[in-house]
C-alpha cells in the first residue's frame, strides 16, 4: 500500500475488503467502477495541502484521470506538485 493513495485510508480499505472487482462479487463491475468512482471522488474533495503526483503520464481513461486528477484540481485546499 503507498502511503497518500485512497487505498491508505480507511475508506478505500474498506472498499478493498470488499473485493468489488473479484470473481463471485455480489456487485456488477459496472456498480463496483461507480462505488470506486464515488470513494475516488470523495478522497480528491477532502485532501489537502501539497498533493505529489509521481507520474510521467496519466493512464488514458484511468480513474486517477477521469475523477482524481480533475477533482484535485478543481480542490481549493490543494497545490498539485507533478514530478
Amino acid at each position: 500500500m503507498i502511503r497518500g493513495t485512497l487505498e491508505s485510508t480507511p475508506g478505500g480499505q474498506a472498499l478493498g475488503e470488499r473485493r468489488l472487482f473479484e470473481p463471485g462479487s455480489k456487485t456488477t463491475h459496472q456498480e463496483a467502477h461507480k462505488v470506486w468512482h464515488e470513494g475516488a471522488r470523495m478522497f480528491a474533495e477532502q485532501a489537502k495541502g501539497s498533493v505529489t503526483i509521481y507520474a510521467r503520464e496519466v493512464v488514458a481513461n484511468s480513474v486517477f484521470q477521469t475523477v482524481e486528477l480533475p477533482t484535485l484540481k478543481k480542490n481549493p485546499n490543494v497545490t498539485l506538485v507533478f514530478k
